[in-house]
């Protein structure tokens, strides 16, 4: 990752899932402890025929002069105003080129699938599925020039 956040220590991860109120799934916590947000090297996903540009992983827990806040500010965002029927529990992990966010799944039917959210779709369209895991959005990531 590019521009990452301070290293985070369990001790931190833990705080952070107090203040969420939820105990983040394995893969979620491995990956806040190896990676604290940041703009990753390999941008780009490709579902079908649309890609999806990865603009910044959110930092579980962000240092007070870095934008955009931390996954803990804008979960509270999501839970007030981004949840819907389609995906009712949701973490937003990251920012697309276009200003959607990018969700890890709580919901038992999905848990652990990576969704996008598009604002310049229409309403049934709005929150769209990108792939079952955090593992294969992560491994298919590809250079974006």
């Amino acid at each position: 990752m590019i521009d990452s956040n301070s290293p985070l220590t369990e001790d931190d991860v833990s705080r952070a899932e107090i203040e969420l109120g939820l105990q983040l799934p394995g893969d979620l916590r491995s990956f806040y402890l190896k990676h604290n947000g940041g703009r990753p090297e390999r941008r780009l996903f490709l579902r079908g025929d649309e890609g999806f540009l990865v603009e910044y992983f959110l930092p579980l827990v962000t240092e007070s002069h870095k934008p955009g806040g931390s996954v803990i500010s804008n979960f509270e965002i999501w839970q007030s105003v981004g949840a819907s029927e389609t995906l009712p529990q949701a973490i937003p992990i990251a920012f697309d080129s276009v200003g959607g966010n990018l969700l890890y799944s709580l919901d038992s039917k999905s848990r652990g699938a990576i969704f996008c959210t598009r604002s310049d779709s229409a309403p049934a369209d709005r929150i769209r599925f990108l792939c079952p895991s955090l593992e294969e959005f992560l491994d298919g990531l590809q250079e974006w020039s």
